[in-house]
């Protein structure tokens, strides 16, 4: 390097380049004023850049940037990891996918007359389930909720009976991808909050086909998206989602 102070507050030596197969480390040094030094060095901070600082004769010093990451610059991640796992939850008896669907085509019937007759409707399930005597509930109401055909009459027997949840099983799929620090780092990512397809995570995603064999068919909620910016300049992001056969498009948003 060929700093010398003459006024100057530094002077940029040359990067040296440490290259083997599939990764490269480049170190390049800057000398000059403490005070600059120390500024330069909060810089990198800033972008994650590691580095180190040397003492120098005097009010000076020498810091060397230090980059490592692939050999080959790209944008693609350099690693995803995969992980599918099932997990159970304790949630009320209401909430099993087969209760929903039945009520559901119940408050379409009564949709079909009015509003009214929906709060009806849904005032009798509720009143009946509570242990409301028959005699005081909507007689015509009453014989929609035990029609066996109407599909609610097993479930109203466990919550008369004294079930009041299931264990329900969650399948959750995370994924975990590893950007190099020379990466722009814009990755497509999901959104919280929004429901995908299979067909829509294994495009955005990338999944192998072994993955997208594996995972039930259905909607998938995205519960979490992380992004770490690691000290090394390398970035993670992982993204998490948690699935149902139908998440109610009421409550959440859905992919177009």
């Amino acid at each position: 390097m060929s700093y010398d102070n003459n006024g100057a507050t530094h002077g940029d030596g040359q990067s040296s380049v440490d290259w083997r197969p599939g990764n490269v480390t480049i170190v390049t040094p800057t000398e000059g004023t403490r005070t600059y030094i120390n500024s330069l060095a909060g810089t990198f901070e800033g972008l994650s850049i590691p580095y180190r600082i040397t003492p120098l004769e005097g009010p000076y010093a020498r810091i060397e940037s230090i980059i490592t990451g692939s050999a080959t610059p790209t944008e693609d991640p350099i690693t995803t990891e995969v992980k599918f796992s099932t997990k159970g939850s304790v949630v009320p008896i209401e909430e099993h996918p087969n209760y929903v669907a039945a009520l559901e085509a119940l408050i379409a019937i009564w949709a079909a007359v009015n509003e009214t007759d929906v709060a009806l409707g849904l005032k009798t399930v509720a009143d009946y389930h509570a242990g409301t005597a028959t005699d005081d509930l909507d007689a015509t109401k009453l014989a929609a909720i035990q029609n066996p055909t109407n599909g609610l009459v097993p479930f109203s027997r466990k919550i008369l009976g004294g079930t009041k949840s299931y264990l329900r099983p969650e399948p959750m799929l995370i994924v975990v991808t590893t950007y190099q620090p020379s990466a722009a780092f814009v990755p497509d990512l999901a959104e919280v909050g929004v429901v995908y397809t299979n067909a829509q995570l294994d495009s955005g995603l990338g999944l192998s086909t072994a993955v997208e064999t594996a995972l039930p068919s259905g909607e998938w909620l995205c519960d979490e998206v992380d992004l770490d910016f690691q000290s090394t300049g390398t970035k993670v992001v992982t993204q998490s989602f948690r699935f149902a056969v139908v998440w109610d498009s009421d409550l959440y948003e859905h992919a177009p």
